[in-house]
């Protein structure tokens, strides 16, 4: 906390250029600094260790903040905060991070820039985009506006990809207003222009149907990559956008987009999972080009039986050329997770019914006075997961350069266990037979 006396910059440079000391003792130090609200001392130790070589990647992150607590000028902790970049440039998330802190500061211009360097590292993410569009609408840069709102229309998938795109839509409208009030019309055109291309839909699949039952809607893409609500992106483009279930009439429906597809064959295979369809038909709508001047729409009507439907469409035009990257949207993984407990309901609806018939059946051989069977106990087995799991993606670069990981850890474990005993009652016995069991 004080190594020596004299003024803290000269005593910090002498230690950090004598003492090679362990980074888990600076940064305890320095905790121990910021705790003391001693913030000159935690500037002159981080100065330090950066002029003398020991950086870490947390010091300029922490050096920011410690200059805006104590006023130092906004041009100085701008200049820290893109020294960071040192350390992050391979990073997202740091990237995004740092572009927050710089927006804060009110270098705008710079947070996008380091908004779009992440888009370029991992063009799936659409967190730039989204961040981005509003500073570019404030600064008014038809540019950026075009970068962001496209990116948005191209990319923003998930549960709410409704207000995403209206806000993205809204934002180019206005700016184009701008801009033509202004004069600028050649600006204000290929803003136009950007929009309109990436409002542009390759193919667009909906499947729609009537009555309280689950269809499942399947599409593969000529690359063999089959898009469905539980694998809701693939290569090839396609994105799973909606899983219903009919309780709700507007939720019968099944969705599929290919913003770019790949032109060939499409495969769409229509199952029937559960429930009563109003007709045992379902209605498929294929929408091509949607956004242009060529746009196809076609609707098959599917005959529902034990096995899958088919329907064979094909794609002539698809602008998409090479194999993409796979986006894992949280959204979609969410989506799933809710058509995979839908499904459980329906499983545990159905095994009440079938113990309700049970249960009808054995009181009305009691009535009649015929012997009655020893109840039947079926168990319900489900895997617990308990420890650390992860799940690796894998994604190779077209041009077979370089591979992607995203990586999603799981980490569970299982708090307690019950036991419990049930009875059995034989009707030719007066005898109870018991049995112990583990919740």
């Amino acid at each position: 906390m004080d190594p020596a006396p004299g003024p803290a910059d000269k005593v910090w440079n002498e230690y950090f250029r004598t003492h090679k000391s362990d980074p888990r003792a600076v940064c305890d130090v320095v905790l121990r600094l910021h705790q003391a609200k001693r913030t000159e001392d935690v500037i002159s130790c981080i100065n330090a260790a950066l002029t003398q070589g020991r950086s870490q990647p947390w010091m300029y992150t922490v050096l920011a903040l410690e200059m805006d607590r104590a006023g130092k000028p906004k041009e100085d902790i701008e200049r820290v905060l893109l020294s960071n970049i040192d350390f992050s440039a391979i990073n997202v998330d740091n990237l995004l991070y740092s572009g927050a802190f710089l927006t804060r500061y009110g270098a705008k211009v710079r947070a996008i820039g380091l908004y779009r360097q992440a888009s370029l590292i991992d063009p799936t993410r659409l967190e730039p985009y989204v961040l981005s569009l509003k500073l570019a609408r404030e600064a008014a840069d038809p540019e950026a506006v075009s970068w962001a709102a496209c990116g948005i229309l191209q990319r923003a998938w998930g549960r709410d990809h409704e207000q995403l795109h209206k806000e993205a839509r809204a934002a180019a409208t206005e700016l184009e207003e701008l801009l033509r009030k202004g004069g600028n019309e050649a600006a204000a055109d290929r803003l136009s222009q950007d929009l309109a291309d990436a409002s542009v839909i390759d193919m667009r699949i909906e499947l729609t149907w009537s009555g309280k039952a689950d269809l499942d809607l399947l599409v593969e893409d000529p690359s063999g990559a089959v898009c469905s609500s539980e694998n809701p992106s693939t290569s090839g483009g396609g994105i799973f956008i909606h899983d219903g279930y009919g309780a709700n009439q507007k939720d019968c429906h099944d969705d599929y987009v290919c913003p770019r597809g790949l032109s060939g064959d499409y495969r769409v295979t229509v199952r029937h999972v559960t429930g009563e369809v109003v007709g045992k038909r379902a209605v498929l709508n294929v929408t091509r080009y949607l956004g242009t001047s060529r746009e196809i729409t076609d609707q098959f009507t599917v005959k529902l039986a034990e096995t899958d439907k088919v329907v064979r469409i094909s794609l002539q035009n698809g602008r998409l050329k090479e194999l993409t990257d796979v986006p894992l949207l949280k959204a979609q993984r969410e989506a799933v997770g809710v058509a995979q407990q839908r499904r459980q309901e329906t499983l545990i609806r159905g095994n009440l019914a079938q113990k309700r018939a049970e249960a009808r059946l054995a009181a009305d051989a009691g009535r009649n006075r015929q012997p009655a069977a020893n109840p039947g106990y079926q168990p319900l087995i489900t895997v617990l997961s308990d420890g650390i799991s992860m799940t690796t993606m894998a994604v190779v670069t077209g041009d077979r350069r370089y591979v992607r990981l995203s990586m999603q850890p799981t980490f569970s474990a299982v708090t307690d266990l019950a036991t419990f005993t049930f009875f059995q009652s034989g009707s030719n016995s007066n005898t109870n037979q018991s049995g112990g069991g583990i919740f």
